[in-house]
């Protein structure tokens, strides 16, 4: 069984995009609080990149074999809430230093063990480690199987499940010109967030809860994740964007601010056109839930072409998007999802889901090679798919 998940939009309400910052390929736009949250704050606490193995609840198709998700974990973060919200986050940012599960020490190298993705770390704060919710909620979806056996599927898929599902990528250390673009550009007063592009396409977005709380770990989305599939791309200068006023329609300083006005207007318009694809449906599945405050992930529809992003959020009781983070799928990642969901709503038949993708059987089985999951196709399919 998938896991189980609903269907509501990724917004930003009461957040305004400002002049973005340009710094060869990256290009930063600052998002500034129109709407305070009140009772919410975010720390940050390094983990020293090291291996993390989390246990999870079974996705497989074997519920009685324990399931985890393997990563690096460079840093945590930390959410406070309550009335004396900063308080409560210094109290388990504390606990967290002090005792921070189980490490082994082995040839060499350590290896930390977490009992699961998000806990306790206070009375009113709760522990998680960036983009791994949204990673683990991308890898997990529609993760079971087929249920019954047919020649279609091989031995290993109806005995294993998908267990286990790999997505590579990189940190953003290895992205070109990153960490020098968030050392040289300014954190502007009231900001609470930002869009990430590199080039010309959105790779990301961050927002916290109050510019404190963003200023503070500002610097920590060089050790963000980032396909890897679109490091070639993240290469290419980022445009230029500059105010173009005709000088022969601005006669007053009151028709100068107006023209200035529209531009600024006709660039936010922009920018969130740009981003439209962040901003739309998605599958959000609830992570934890802590005095009507709602930790959640999400992944944004998928369909067979376009962008794709998964993402985790905390939202606030009125509904106001206190934190966001977002990774952005490359082609192969965003493709792989979208078969398995195809799969998975036609019940593991392949010639349903071939119908309901508008692709003919042997166009669907080509698919699934293409995009490396041709180990699931029955030696008869194989041959079916060579003839073909």
């Amino acid at each position: 069984m998938s896991i189980k998940y609903s269907i509501d939009s990724v917004n930003i309400a009461g957040l305004e995009p400002r002049a973005s910052q340009q710094w060869r390929s990256v290009r930063l736009v600052p998002l500034v609080r129109t709407k305070t949250v009140n009772g919410l704050r975010l720390a940050r606490v390094d983990e020293g990149d090291m291996p993390t193995i989390t246990r999870l609840s079974a996705h497989t198709a074997h519920p009685e074999r324990e399931s985890a998700f393997v990563s690096i974990v460079p840093h945590s973060f930390v959410l406070g809430w309550g009335e004396d919200a900063e308080c409560e986050l210094n109290q388990g940012v504390a606990f967290v230093r002090a005792s921070d599960g189980r490490t082994f020490h082995t040839r060499g190298c350590s290896v930390k063990l977490k009992l699961r993705m998000a806990r306790r770390s206070g009375a009113r704060s709760l522990r998680f480690a960036p983009q791994q919710l949204a990673l683990e909620g991308l890898l997990s979806l529609f993760f079971t199987g087929p249920e019954v056996a047919s020649r279609d599927w091989s031995e290993r898929l109806m005995r294993r499940g998908l267990d286990p599902r790999v997505e590579r990528a990189l940190s953003g250390r290895a992205m070109p010109h990153l960490s020098e673009a968030l050392r040289v550009f300014e954190v502007l007063d009231g900001q609470c967030g930002m869009l990430l592009y590199f080039g010309d396409l959105l790779f990301g977005s961050f927002v916290a809860p109050t510019p404190e709380d963003y200023r503070a770990v500002h610097d920590s989305l060089v050790l963000d994740l980032f396909p890897a599939e679109l490091l070639e791309h993240a290469r290419y200068e980022a445009p230029t964007f500059r105010a173009s006023i005709d000088a022969r329609g601005v006669r007053t300083i009151a028709e100068l601010r107006a023209a200035l006005d529209r531009e600024e207007l006709a660039w936010k318009q922009w920018t969130m056109f740009t981003a439209s694809e962040l901003f739309r449906n998605a599958m959000v599945q609830s992570v934890y839930g802590m005095d009507g405050v709602r930790l959640e992930r999400f992944v944004t529809t998928l369909e067979r072409k376009g962008e794709h992003h998964a993402g985790e959020r905390v939202v606030a009781r009125d509904g106001t998007v206190a934190y966001l983070k977002t990774y952005r799928l490359s082609v192969p990642q965003a493709r792989r999802a979208y078969l398995l969901k195809s799969l998975a709503d036609s019940h593991w038949e392949i010639d349903v889901a071939a119908v309901k993708t508008r692709m003919t059987r042997g166009q669907f089985l080509e698919e699934l090679h293409r995009f490396d999951f041709g180990w699931m196709l029955g030696p008869e399919v194989l041959r079916e798919l060579k003839r073909h």
